[in-house]
């Protein structure tokens, strides 16, 4: 068994490289980005690529590769289940609808016509989101028609950015305000240089146009609860709400005791992973006026480090607690060599 790892530099690859250095899994460093990456397969049963969605080349092709590879003997993390809605959050609406899946009702529209007629009959506040965006990123509270309208128009017109500079730079102020480090101020510093001089990989960005989305506003939360699952294993963390504000994410204001999580919201994050036969995803739940779980979004790629490295455990698919420290991107080598393992016993 030989897995192919896309060598990009970024964090996972280096934990995926560690393991499979200590452990003697063979392995190899391979460039997704050059047009002979197929070649570069042969001989490798896995491919293993943590995709980055600011990324113009990732965005542009990393599905379509993905998808292509269904067709070889070589099996990818993420597959095609895993990946396809990642950063699309239409693509997510029309995924929960057609699972029956407990969420935020999400309304898109290709018409501009449509939209304002429907708008018009609408209770304001609802929240605007573009399709791609983390960290809160292009989500806004939309409080009144007048503002439905202006987006609208843009939306039919010259359309969005996918990367929100402005947004970055509060993000950073505020995470420096909240948890002062020097990881803050260099991505303070980074976020004004990309405000000021806009670079040419966030203009290689598709703009988004020709759609709206908006999403029910679920009031009076004061956190959301996101839920990663990995395979056989679960684990949690909740983040609450900025300071006059309706976001959570991206706040940098977390809990990981795992004593705050309701068990069931945790038995559903691992049945809508089995349901869309993922082998990893991450949820985001709010609670209804009735403190049921109303899930948001979803995402196969989560951050890095704190606050998942400082979990003291995690949860089996029987909902066992185990504690203990806890390594999620050795989980996702672990549970990807179990999943190749499989497939040569049942050659």
């Amino acid at each position: 068994m030989k897995i192919a790892i896309h060598n990009h530099g970024g964090k996972f690859q280096e934990r995926w490289v560690s393991y499979c250095q200590r452990n003697n899994v063979p392995f190899k460093l391979v460039n997704c980005y050059e047009h002979n990456i197929i070649d570069q397969l042969i001989g490798c049963d896995g491919l293993m690529w943590h995709l980055n969605h600011n990324d113009y080349k990732d965005v542009g092709f990393a599905k379509q590769l993905i998808n292509s590879l269904k067709y070889t003997q070589v099996k990818t993390y993420p597959n095609w289940n895993t990946v396809w809605h990642f950063d699309d959050k239409v693509g997510q609406k029309y995924l929960f609808d057609a699972l029956g899946i407990p969420h935020a009702q999400s309304y898109v529209f290709y018409s501009k016509q449509e939209v304002l007629s429907w708008l018009r009959q609408v209770d304001f506040p609802i929240v605007f989101k573009l399709s791609g965006g983390a960290g809160s990123m292009n989500v806004h509270l939309v409080n009144n028609l007048p503002q439905a309208q202006k987006i609208v128009k843009r939306a039919f017109g010259r359309g969005f950015s996918a990367i929100d500079s402005f947004h970055s730079v509060k993000q950073q102020l505020w995470l420096l305000k909240s948890q002062y480090s020097p990881t803050v101020v260099k991505g303070l510093v980074r976020s004004l240089y990309r405000l000021a001089f806009k670079t040419n990989e966030s203009q290689m960005m598709p703009r988004h146009m020709g759609y709206v989305l908006f999403q029910e506003f679920i009031k009076a939360n004061e956190f959301d609860d996101r839920v990663v699952v990995i395979g056989e294993k679960a684990v949690a963390i909740r983040r609450y709400v900025r300071d006059n504000d309706f976001r959570a994410s991206g706040s940098g204001l977390i809990d990981i005791d795992h004593n705050l999580f309701d068990i069931n919201v945790i038995k559903l994050a691992f049945n809508i992973t089995n349901s869309i036969g993922a082998q990893v995803l991450a949820f985001d739940f709010v609670y209804d006026d009735k403190k049921q779980p109303t899930l948001i979004e979803i995402c196969y790629a989560f951050s890095m480090g704190y606050p998942y490295d400082d979990i003291s455990g995690y949860w089996d698919s029987s909902l066992i607690w185990h504690e203990g420290k806890i390594d999620l991107q050795q989980f996702m080598i672990e549970d990807f060599i179990a999943e190749l393992a499989l497939e040569r016993s049942s050659e």
